[in-house]
């Protein structure tokens, strides 16, 4: 161990190996739990594609697209920075304070619910307008109209597995997970492939275990004893609803601003062939699915350096920073060569349709290398999020998603050669500038010592919560006479 010195305390750098072990005990649960909340989506396109309806599993993209553009955008933008607020409150040992942020991102996807039902309504005239194929459209309002129930336990859970995750309880979180896509797993074969319901049995699948998720994340959070310290009244006074919305809308727009570029090349795909736009979709689904490993080892380390941030270890907070990029790289590339090992098994799980399959398998080459890309953007996003700097990255991505990413595919794929290969090519180029850009942002202004104490201040910046504590202590001394108390306060 190495001694430095903070302004606060001393402080004793963990080694590598000792990094290392903090990182795999939060980052596998992690890990196991996004693998497994991804799979209901995956598993739904591999049980349609077995049975081979094209429609169907063009269905189920295009309404997965609908769902990210904006209700699962917003789920992420909000709750996401429940992170940043959770995690320093923990570090902090600030339970209630982290309980008042919970109630408030929770209240906060109630009120947000409610307007998404208009965009899964008229989801199907959106596609259209859009030129997506009148069958494929159809099937993909079905499936998001039969999936609306499951959207609002989504929301919920989403609010709620923050709290398990930034409380350091990822191994409930991945239990819960586990549980619930087994469940889906069985319930999408008997509806799917016994049943025959088609795009209406992945959906009822899929609620199904959204629920579960919704059900168990709750039931564990008052039944653990630290989880539980965060069980705080409903108090709408106390609710940090200006931090929350603050913080939480430009984290809408940074993600906000990646995935609806993503969706835009899956949507532009259509111009090429139907057959493309599946291929395309399906490679693109699956790197998401493989990306879940980085992004809980990017929960890990945002976690870590929050809550450091939080108890005031400005140097831990630090180190763990430049660790980020120590073994990012050598696990990007592992997974790379991996995955180009495994090609073939990996295009054959989403069917066995001849020209999907062969489509998947000449794009796999550079499918892996943004995935390179993106898997480090993931493992740099872990200090966005645990230093709050969401308003930077909103415009980080916005000059490498809005003004690379799309000028660049609709040029090369509509003036040019027109084949899915230019839509990975784009997404590499974006993937490259956006981490350039993260890196410029984090190191070049961000992560010092005196700008991780400006950002700590990001846990009380309501300063009337410290208002109302102080008070509070007042009103509960029953020794102090009511004139003492008015004077005191």
């Amino acid at each position: 161990m190495t001694e430095k010195h903070d302004n606060s305390k001393v402080f004793i750098d963990d080694t590598c190996m000792q990094k290392t072990k903090n990182l795999v005990q939060i980052a596998l649960p992690a890990i196991f739990a996004l693998f497994f909340s991804f799979v209901p989506e995956l598993v739904n396109l591999h049980q349609v594609g077995q049975e081979g309806k094209a429609e169907e599993i063009n269905g189920i993209a295009l309404g997965n697209i609908i769902l990210t553009i904006l209700p699962f955008t917003v789920m992420w933008g909000f709750c996401g920075s429940l992170d940043t607020f959770l995690g320093q409150a923990f570090g902090a040992q600030d339970f209630d304070l982290a309980g008042h942020y919970l109630n408030a991102g929770k209240t906060l996807m109630v009120a947000v619910f409610l307007p998404m039902f208009g965009i899964v309504y008229f989801s199907e005239t959106i596609l259209v307008t859009f030129g997506q194929d009148s069958k494929s459209s159809y099937q993909a309002w079905l499936y998001l109209i039969y999936l609306t129930p499951g959207i609002f336990f989504m929301y919920q859970y989403d609010a709620q597995r923050r709290l398990l995750q930034q409380f350091k309880m990822v191994k409930l979180q991945a239990m819960i997970c586990f549980i619930s896509a087994v469940a889906h797993y069985i319930l999408s074969y008997q509806f799917i492939r016994e049943q025959n319901m088609g795009v209406i049995g992945a959906a009822i699948a899929t609620n199904i275990a959204y629920f579960i998720n919704f059900a168990l994340a709750n039931v564990v959070s008052r039944w653990n004893p630290i989880l539980s310290r965060a069980n705080v009244r409903l108090d709408f006074t106390q609710m940090r609803f200006r931090n929350l919305i603050r913080v939480g809308f430009f984290n809408m727009t940074m993600i906000g601003l990646k995935w609806w570029s993503f969706q835009y090349l899956i949507l532009l795909a259509a111009r090429i062939s139907i057959i493309d736009q599946i291929a395309f979709n399906n490679l693109f689904n699956f790197s998401y699915l493989i990306i879940t490993v980085a992004t809980g080892i990017s929960n890990a380390f945002s976690q870590i350096i929050a809550s450091s941030i939080g108890a005031k270890q400005y140097e831990r907070a630090k180190s763990y920073g430049k660790f980020v990029y120590q073994q990012g790289v050598p696990l990007a590339l592992c997974f790379c060569i991996i995955l180009q090992l495994s090609k073939r098994q990996i295009s054959l799980f989403f069917g066995s349709d001849p020209l999907i399959l062969q489509k998947m398998l000449d794009s796999f080459d550079l499918a892996s290398i943004s995935l390179f890309f993106d898997w480090f953007q993931q493992l740099q996003l872990s200090m966005i999020r645990a230093i709050g700097l969401y308003k930077l990255a909103s415009f980080t991505n916005f000059m490498a998603y809005e003004c690379v990413l799309i000028p660049f595919a609709t040029i090369t794929v509509i003036y040019f050669d027109a084949s899915v290969y230019s839509l990975w090519v784009s997404l590499i180029v974006a993937y490259a500038s956006v981490n350039t850009l993260y890196f410029f942002a984090i190191w070049g202004c961000n992560c010092s010592i005196k700008q991780f104490k400006k950002n700590q201040g990001i846990l009380h910046s309501d300063d009337s919560y410290e208002v109302q504590q102080e008070k509070q202590k007042y009103m509960d001394d029953e020794a102090l006479s009511k004139d003492l108390k008015r004077k005191l306060i």
